[in-house]
């Protein structure tokens, strides 16, 4: 990608990642990490920031014509430098782009630029700003080298952006393409009948240390209850939990399955023509889905996690859907007693059912073994 680089082409935030990770890993001693790029645009976008990720790079390749014309020869399975002119071609890339590939329609975001963003070896041309275009509605934004500026994408669907990255020896552009989500849909019903689920936090109280890490700490999820529907009538629930059945996400790295994918898509059966949850909330159940979330969630993720805001851990991003199993079945752990509790309050005997595909299936067994071995009723029948 790099040598066949030219201002005004076409990039994405995973591209600037992959181009970043190759030309900082050409230095004899990395000093700026693509994993602690990664991790600082995480905190940003946890925190409504969008980084304006820059490189700003000079190198030099091999010219493919070097073997051929004797610039180079092939001595022991080595290439090796004949001498005279060189088989080397010296380039320069100037690139910006929004470290995110979603935002949400009417939301104000903050542009951050600064050396946290930046990858640069270029002193005698170094970045003085950006300009950010956006040419769905024309707005420009500028934002300088350390500097922030207030962005809102007002129309939905796919936006083209034009940055321009501004140094001390010229212009150049990068294109990118960035998809705006429409608002999240109103307020759900929380009447006495709504069918829609009831969306809530979950935080451990039993905390885990990792074999890599140095302290021990409790971690955050969402569960979302789909109430048992009235009378047979799936158009209205009772909203008060009764006989609930827990289902609780598996493997899943970044969280691309939420809890609505796991309810409308993992339990469909019958050619996937029917819903098991519909079903076993005709039969009485209420359907408890149990999310591992990313903490610190950014506006897109909150949005898709029924508009629930998963706190940081320390300050960090952690990735709920690929934990240590210990520390997702103390959740699980605190998500029982919370359940049983609130069992107790509403007169309901029912005890739980448990349901974990997958990594699920560990997590749900480790949770279960834990409370009898530490004496603590589960209430839980299957």
């Amino acid at each position: 990608m790099l040598p066949e680089w030219n201002s005004g082409n076409r990039t994405s935030v995973e591209h600037i990642k992959q181009a970043w990770w190759d030309l900082e890993n050409s230095k004899a001693t990395p000093t700026n990490t693509l994993d602690n790029l990664k991790q600082q645009i995480a905190v940003s976008l946890s925190t409504n920031q969008i980084p304006l990720v820059s490189i700003n790079f000079g190198f030099g390749y091999v010219d493919s014509l070097a073997l051929q014309d004797g610039r180079i020869r092939i001595e022991n399975d080595q290439l090796i430098d004949a001498g005279g002119a060189s088989p080397y071609i010296s380039k320069k890339v100037h690139i910006a782009v929004l470290a995110t590939k979603d935002v949400v329609a009417g939301k104000t975001y903050q542009l951050v630029a600064g050396s946290t963003f930046l990858l640069q070896n270029l002193p005698d041309e170094p970045v003085t700003g950006y300009a950010v275009q956006n040419l769905t509605n024309g707005q420009i934004y500028t934002v300088a080298a350390n500097g922030t500026s207030s962005v809102t994408f007002v129309f939905a669907g796919k936006n083209a952006l034009k940055i321009t990255v501004n140094t001390t020896k010229g212009s150049y552009t990068t294109h990118q393409d960035i998809n705006v989500l429409p608002p999240a849909s109103q307020t759900r019903s929380t009447s006495a009948t709504s069918s829609e689920p009831e969306d809530r936090l979950l935080t451990s109280t039993i905390p885990f240390k990792g074999y890599n890490e140095v302290t021990a700490t409790i971690s955050h999820a969402d569960y979302h209850i789909y109430y048992h529907f009235k009378n047979s009538d799936d158009s209205q629930s009772e909203r008060i939990l009764k006989k609930p059945i827990v289902i609780l996400d598996g493997f899943d790295p970044l969280d691309k399955r939420n809890y609505a994918a796991i309810y409308d898509t993992l339990l469909l059966y019958g050619n996937k023509m029917w819903k098991l949850g519909d079903e076993l909330r005709l039969k009485g159940y209420d359907v408890v889905i149990l999310n591992f979330p990313m903490t610190g969630s950014t506006d897109v993720e909150k949005r898709r996690n029924g508009d629930i805001y998963i706190p940081l851990i320390n300050g960090q991003r952690r990735d709920g859907g690929s934990d240590y199993i210990e520390r997702n079945a103390y959740l699980l752990v605190k998500l029982i007693q919370d359940l049983n509790a609130e069992l107790r309050r509403n007169g309901s005997t029912e005890k739980l059912v448990v349901v974990g595909p997958s990594m699920g299936g560990l997590i749900s067994r480790y949770a279960l073994a834990y409370m009898e071995k530490m004496s603590i009723n589960h209430n839980t029948r299957l």
